[in-house]
């Protein structure tokens, strides 16, 4: 799905005054972990694409970001995974995107199986 992100610099006064704001209205506060991950060589990097593992709560997700069709579009994808192995991080599971809108741009990471995911 396409996303549009819009990033707003705030001082730590206005940051304060919209977060009471919001939890006025009724938003909460979560905490979730966050793991990027690229080649040895930052292929992903290099070619705009940033491929993530995000736990919140118990609960595993494994998203690529790469450039949309207009500069202020990116491609998000998110899948939802559950991880073997017990508490470590998981690694990163391309194949949970092949056939997505994600698939064509992580083809070049593929092709070179003797890179691994770091």
């Amino acid at each position: 799905m396409p996303e549009i992100e819009l990033k707003f610099g705030l001082t730590e006064a206005a940051a304060t005054t919209v977060g009471a704001t919001l939890a006025a209205r009724g938003a909460e506060t979560f905490a979730l972990e966050s793991h990027y991950f690229d080649t040895a060589d930052r292929r992903l990097a290099r070619a705009g694409i940033a491929l993530r593992l995000r736990r919140t709560g118990s609960a595993w997700e494994q998203t690529v970001k790469a450039e949309g069709k207009t500069p202020v579009e990116r491609l998000e994808e998110t899948v939802s995974f559950e991880p073997a192995g017990g508490g470590r991080t998981p690694s990163p599971d391309l194949m949970l995107h092949v056939g997505s809108a994600a698939a064509p741009h992580l083809a070049t990471l593929r092709r070179r199986r003797s890179s691994r995911c770091s």
